[in-house]
């Protein structure tokens, strides 16, 4: 009967505005083109970058199954031996299988080539888009280790112990001994091993005994080798009826979806088909025993560009505080092996541009209305390279720079557009849309479709359980990333409670969906109270006018998998929240098992995903597993750990010996004394920063008579001199090379600059075409100076996720060959980069290349011996070799979208090199202050400012500052401290990292009102 109510109101409310994005429809004629551009995709991989035409649905009479010689082919046995085969199981990837088995993740490629297209039992194939499945086997190269133990392994998540893992894998915590003697002393990925059971590390893989439930399900030991009774299939609900939205509620909201007719080819069916001769259907296989829904994982690291934009920006703020208060000396921590892909995948997917505009436009829309005209109702957004339709639930009269066609009801922006909003002030004008979320993006992924959850209200994603619960988590993590997001915050139920630890914290998880609904109301009901004390009626205008109040924050309950007890308190919330117009309250729920009002989003296993309401564009669900959410949360989380002592250089060339890597020498034969912060346990707490001892300010810009004497320091000790000898024997080419460096004559050899904008002058041929991208490929090379394999190569460079062939990798290295040239001094000459061998088991590699940050290091490293012996001219003029050879900003300008291998561990230049540049300009500093050469003191410090253009350090602040108490100059001295706590939005020097402070204490003894004199 309610069913029935609900469809005649449907009837009565009118049918729902579509929101189809500019230019799809008339990608809607020809199939074909939807097959040439498939085509096209898989056979070059230069077409991604190609326009393509938006999605195209298949006609009813094409039928896509591949023919019976086309599976043959496939299950085929491949050409050449293969290795062992692998069968998933839980928690595995490609990624973690290659590091398993061939001790190499970036081998994954080859897996994935072996067993592309194979039919596996339960019917699916691997491809780019498909998931990996407990129980599927894959073939392994023949090189491939047997997966010991059976093949059951566990990674090592952060939080994990050893005792955890034997509860929940042995059911028992104190067997957590067997764990330890499986695993003791193998090696791990990072190079460490299991030593001590009590330090355990997220990535570490552990083999687990044979005695193990690989599902991490508790079982009961006396029926565990007894088949799993088959599961019950779940009844795939009919099409939800929604319920029909009162007048307050636009019409693009409140018609009703169709049901999916059999014959729409826009409507996928969501029931087992009847196989046909044409569509012969393959019956699956029994799920293996230890199957689990949590199982299924992505075959590649994939993550949404918007997504993706809001995660690099989030992590580009909290690098930047973690750079700040990285102690002098010191290296902030990193991604691990495991991680870092993540963060490389992320850079290369991030639509940083795209988001930006579409912050700025929903920002723009309150900075362009009269709040006594009301606002338009955002309904949905499309997001198309580099403009942004605003879909209204009803006309609205556009307001400049915006444009509309023939309808009002879609207002257009372009990046070009001047908008009232700047990307220096974005928080100063309220956001009226924050509750904005990426549902889908068009097949060739150059559109990304937003719903605006507040305004539909309830919006549930139904089919495909897994799809579902990867969509929902999307929107999870983006919400609480994106900065047009900032007031929102989030419920989540049935998802990772580890979610909540996403910065900055507008997640919080909730046990149980009944308190969740609870506090959902208390928000709904707490806005009208409000509401009604207020002169408006409109949440959008106290959205925008009242900003200190959190009550127009954005409440979104996200339910995964919610239990059949809870649907009449659901049904009745989302029936509320769908007709109730804008309430600051919204509802998203995945993978229920019954029916709820609201607006329907239909996911298919494929991904793809079609809300017949909103649009009819096909598109591509966005969507992210759990373990690569996971990743995100412990990338970021990397970022709130302390700083590490610099590790040791391993470059190959002797100049490096005896050095760690920001080029300092190493700490047995510096002259600096030993610290207690290298123990384990140092960096629970950083130590308080010393004392600064501050020269005499001068009033009459004389040297004093002294100088010289007080800068010669006690007599030689023999231990540093030995050390400087030691320097200089190991590079005994530095003055030669630096010679070369300053040189107008064109070079004899490659000289590699990224100390300002990245440069390559060579001997060879500069290229005519794709300079950026081949000078990109010269300096990964560069700066791999033990080279890289093929594997390698082609994940840093290409980091899409796609697969390389050969010749394209050795046509970008055979034109960056040809620009880098030949070595004269040998008979016959030789390439700086020559080719590899066919056997693929050389190294892509540069030989002979100059760059200037080893030139950096190795003068660096050459100056601190010749002060710690004594020599502290030489040492200056070492420092300013050094220093002079920085131009700007450390690898800026850079390709857009490319680079995405500076976030591996080993890399990081354009983040860390600027901090240890920072460290020699602040060695340099301190030497020319105690030889009271103040101009000398003034270049050092404003060389450590030139590399810093965010301002992200307090270095060059404090440096300048005590340069300036040095002249006399306590105006100068009180605007740089002003500067650097406007900056770091502080008020006091408290505030400030211990060095920092430090610094402002002994200039500013009495506050910053009070100068010392």
């Amino acid at each position: 009967m309610s069913t029935a109510a609900e469809v005649a109101d449907h009837v009565r409310a009118g049918t729902r505005r579509r929101l189809d994005r500019r230019g799809f429809r008339t990608s809607r004629v020809v199939t074909g083109m939807l097959i040439v551009w498939l085509v096209a995709m898989f056979a070059s991989p230069a077409a991604s970058s190609a326009s393509v035409p938006a999605a195209v649905p298949v006609s009813a009479s094409f039928d896509p199954t591949p023919s019976a010689a086309h599976f043959a082919s496939l299950d085929a046995d491949p050409p050449g031996p293969v290795g062992p085969d692998y069968t998933v199981v839980p928690r595995d990837s490609l990624w973690g299988i290659a590091e398993k088995t061939l001790g190499d993740p970036l081998r994954w490629r080859q897996i994935f080539d072996l067993n592309a297209g194979r039919v596996q039992s339960d019917g699916g194939r691997l491809d780019d888009r498909s998931l990996l499945h407990v129980g599927w086997i894959l073939r392994l190269p023949p090189e491939a280790a047997t997966p010991v133990l059976g093949g059951q392994q566990v990674r090592v998540q952060s939080g994990d112990t050893l005792s955890g893992l034997a509860t929940t894998y042995l059911h028992d915590a104190n067997q957590y001994p067997k764990l330890y003697q499986a695993n003791a002393g193998r090696p791990q990925a990072d190079g460490r091993s299991l030593q001590d059971p009590d330090l355990i590390r997220p990535g570490w893989v552990f083999a687990l005994p044979s005695d193990a439930d690989a599902t991490g399900h508790a079982t009961d030991p006396g029926v565990h080798d007894q088949p799993a009774p088959p599961s019950p299939v779940r009844p795939v609900p009919p099409p939800v009826v929604t319920t029909p939205a009162p007048s307050s509620r636009s019409p693009a909201t409140a018609a009703v979806p169709a049901a999916p007719s059999s014959s729409s080819p826009t409507h996928a069916p969501t029931t087992p088909t009847t196989p046909t001769a044409a569509n012969p259907a393959r019956p699956p296989a029994p799920a293996p025993a230890n199957s689990t829904d949590a199982a299924i994982l992505p075959v590649a690291i994939t993550i949404s560009g918007v997504v993706a934009a809001a995660f690099v920006s989030g992590l580009a703020l909290l690098r930047r505080r973690q750079l700040r208060f990285r102690r002098t000396g010191r290296h902030i921590a990193l991604p691990d092996h495991a991680h870092y892909p993540i963060e490389t995948t992320a850079v290369a997917s991030a639509r940083t541009d795209d988001t930006r505009i579409l912050d700025l436009a929903l920002r723009s829309v309150a900075a362009l209305c009269d709040p006594l005209d009301d606002y338009p109702d955002l309904a949905a957004a499309w997001l198309a390279g580099d403009q942004v339709d605003l879909v209204l639930a009803c006309p609205y009269p556009p307001r400049s720079p915006f444009t509309v066609g023939d309808d009002e009801s879609r207002w257009h922006i372009s990046a070009e557009a001047e908008l009232p909003v700047h990307d220096d002030e974005p928080a100063a004008m309220a956001n009226p849309f924050p509750a904005v979320a990426a549902f889908g993006t068009g097949d060739d992924g150059s559109a990304t479709l937003l719903l605006d959850l507040e305004h539909h209200g309830a919006i549930h994603v139904v089919g495909d359980r897994h799809r579902a619960q990867d969509l929902l988590r999307n929107v999870a993590v983006e919400l609480a990333l994106s900065r047009w997001a900032d007031a929102t915050q989030i419920l989540l139920v049935g998802l990772e409670p580890q979610l909540a630890e996403l910065p900055p914290g507008r997640i919080g998880h909730v046990p149980d969906v009944a308190t969740a609904v609870a506090r959902l109301r208390a928000a709904a009901a707490e806005t009208r109270e409000h509401l009604d004390r207020l002169s408006t009626d409109s949440i959008l205008d106290a959205r925008v006018h009242d900003q200190y109040s959190e009550t127009w924050i954005v409440t979104v309950l996200i339910v995964a998998d919610p239990a059949a007890d809870d649907e009449a308190l659901l049904a009745d919330l989302c029936r509320e929240l769908s007709t109730a117009g804008r309430t600051s309250t919204a509802i998203l729920t995945g993978g229920a098992s019954f029916t709820l009002p609201g607006l329907l989003v239909h996911v298919r296993p494929d991904g793809s995903t079609h809300i017949p309401d909103v649009t009819d564009t096909q598109l591509q669900a966005v969507q992210i597993a759990a373990e690569l959410a996971l990743g995100l949360v412990s990338v970021i989380g990397t970022t709130f750990e302390p700083d590490v002592p610099v590790p040791t250089a391993t470059d190959p060339s002797p100049w490096a010996i005896e050095m760690t890597i920001d080029g300092a020498l190493s700490r047995d034969h510096a002259s600096v004394p030993d610290h207690e912060d290298d123990r384990p346990d140092a960096d629970l707490e950083p130590p308080d920063a010393p004392p600064v001892v501050l020269p005499e300010p001068r009033r009459d810009g004389d040297f004093t008579a002294t100088a010289d004497q007080r800068a010669a320091g006690p007599a030689a000790n023999p231990g540093p001199e030995r050390t400087l000898l030691r320097a200089e024997l190991n590079d005994p080419d530095l003055d030669a090379d630096l010679d070369r460096w300053r040189s107008a004559e064109p070079p004899s050899r490659p000289l590699i600059a990224i100390l300002g904008e990245p440069e390559m002058r060579a001997p060879g041929v500069r290229p005519n075409r794709r300079v950026p991208w081949l000078l990109e490929v010269a300096l990964y090379l560069a700066l791999h100076p033990q080279g890289v394999d093929r594997d390698k190569i082609s994940t840093d460079l290409w980091p899409e996720g796609r697969n390389i062939q050969p010749p394209t990798i050795r046509r970008a290295i055979a034109e960056v060959r040809a620009w880098a040239g030949q070595d004269i001094s040998t008979d016959p000459p030789t390439d700086f980069v020559p080719p590899i061998s066919s056997s693929g088991t050389d190294r892509y590699r540069m030989f002979g290349q100059l760059c200037d940050w080893d030139l950096f290091r190795r003068l660096r490293k050459r100056a601190q011996a010749r002060h710690a012996a004594g020599h502290h001219t030489e040492a200056i003029t070492d420092y300013q070799a050094a220093l002079s050879l920085v131009r700007g900003p450390v690898l800026r300008p850079i390709r857009e979208r490319g680079y995405a291998w500076l976030r591996n561990p080993d890399q990081h230049h354009d983040s860390i090199v600027p901090a240890f540049i920072i460290d020699a300009a602040h060695e340099l500093v301190d030497l020319a202050l105690e030889r009271d050469d103040l101009p000398l003191a003034r270049s050092a410090a404003e060389t450590a400012r030139l590399v810093d253009p965010d301002l992200t350090f307090d270095r060059p602040f404090t440096d300048l500052m005590r340069v300036a108490h040095a002249e006399g100059n306590l105006a100068e001295m009180r605007e740089h401290a002003d500067l650097l706590l406007a900056e770091r939005d502080f008020e006091v020097g408290e505030d400030l990292p211990p060095e920092s402070f430090a610094v402002f204490n002994a200039l500013f003894p009495h506050g910053l009102r009070t100068p010392a004199s």
